[in-house]
């Protein structure tokens, strides 16, 4: 298994707006610009990995079919079965080995 750093450091920083106008910048016109000097607006693009990296530290992926499922077996007292439970113990004892 591979290891991945964090994506926080737990510090916090000001880092501007988050959003859909996150990345983007605005020119004031506050100061003259220079002729020939102008900026464009600044942009940010994540990597695919990054954008995968930020879904499953915001939960991931959710399967609304099979939570809906699980949640109406377990109102039905039916999810819990002898299998189910023998599956997870060898399981458990698999990761002690």
């Amino acid at each position: 298994m591979s290891e991945l750093s964090p994506l926080s450091t737990g510090q916090v920083s000001r880092a501007g707006r988050v959003g859909p106008a996150a990345g983007r910048r605005t020119e004031s016109t506050d100061q003259p610009q220079a002729p020939g000097r102008y900026r464009g607006a600044d942009e940010v693009q994540f990597s695919p990995h990054i954008r995968h990296l930020i879904e499953l530290k915001n939960g991931g992926p959710v399967r609304t079919d099979l939570v809906n499922r699980i949640r109406a077996e377990i109102e039905q007292g039916t999810y819990e079965t002898p299998e189910k439970l023998e599956a997870a113990i060898e399981e458990m004892l698999s990761d002690f080995e």
